[in-house]
């Protein structure tokens, strides 16, 4: 499924939904009743995310949905050029260093490689967890014969450590995620 039908479904609760509902309770009620359900808006850090997902998972949206900057973002030129793609993500050229540094990274380390082969890239799944319905659109999904493993890609801008790691969990609640992603897939592959 596309990436902007799945965000499209707001009859549905998605783990960032939730994660709204802990931050501001009350503004998201808001925002749903008025129909206004819808994922979180895209900054730099995020935008970046994306492309970073995108290359590993899906490369050959990157030319449709991506492009680089390589000037001030200001001024004519700029608004020129944002003008010229509206339909796409624009990335700095140090972005774009940046993530060409770290896909190399990743091409390089056959443990890191291991988890993106032998599966399936951005399954989007629906289901009802307490009578609610929810989406979930893992990164991927490696079927075995005995279970099914859910990776999940995360970039940083610092060096991850076990300590590192456990507050950014914490910070971004990719625990939630975590539990609705788990409950919604073994619902799907049940058994496993």
């Amino acid at each position: 499924m596309d990436i902007k039908l799945y965000h499209s479904l707001t009859e549905y609760y998605s783990s960032s939904d939730f994660k709204s509902i802990l931050l501001d309770p009350t503004g998201f009620n808001t925002k749903f009743s008025k129909g206004e359900n819808e994922e979180m808006e895209y900054k730099d850090a995020l935008v970046f995310g994306s492309y970073i997902h995108t290359a590993l998972l899906e490369p050959h949206l990157l030319a449709a949905n991506y492009t680089f900057y390589e000037d001030i973002r200001r001024g004519k030129y700029w608004d020129l050029f944002k003008a010229r793609n509206s339909d796409k993500e624009i990335l700095s050229n140090k972005q774009k260093h940046m993530a060409d540094k770290l896909l190399s990274y990743h091409s390089g380390h056959s443990t890191a490689k291991s988890l993106l082969s032998n599966g399936r890239a951005e399954t989007s799944l629906f289901g009802t967890y307490k009578d609610i319905p929810v989406k979930v659109r893992p990164d991927y999904l490696i079927e075995y014969p005995d279970h099914i493993k859910v990776v999940d890609i995360k970039t940083t801008s610092d060096t991850p450590n076990p300590k590192f790691m456990k507050n950014l969990c914490y910070k971004f609640n990719y625990d939630l995620s975590a539990a609705l992603y788990s409950d919604v897939v073994s619902t799907f592959y049940k058994g496993k």
